[in-house]
């Protein structure tokens, strides 16, 4: 059996619920996000005729080099995490 769900949120209403996850399913949604966003990028980047939802702007080069880069590993993140509190203890 298929059962489908179809919920209509707003934006605020999913940010509220997203921030209530434990922080394992924050950072998961986060890489999530994150490689959809690259995914996108890298569509439109190869496009011609890119346009972007709700007429934003496009991403300046910066931008679209800084959302082609390396993603830090949680392992990384702690280790930086551990030398950020060290400094500030």
């Amino acid at each position: 059996m298929i059962m489908e769900l179809s919920i209509n949120i707003k934006y605020p209403q999913l940010l509220k619920l997203a921030k209530q996850l434990p922080y394992r399913d924050k950072k998961k949604l986060i890489r999530e996000m994150e490689k959809d966003l690259i995914r996108m990028n890298r569509k439109r980047t190869n496009r011609q005729d890119s346009h972007y939802e709700n007429d934003a702007e496009e991403p300046n080069e910066l931008q679209r080099l800084l959302l082609k880069g390396p993603i830090m590993s949680d392992e990384q993140f702690n280790q930086l995490k551990q030398i950020a509190l060290a400094d500030y203890k």
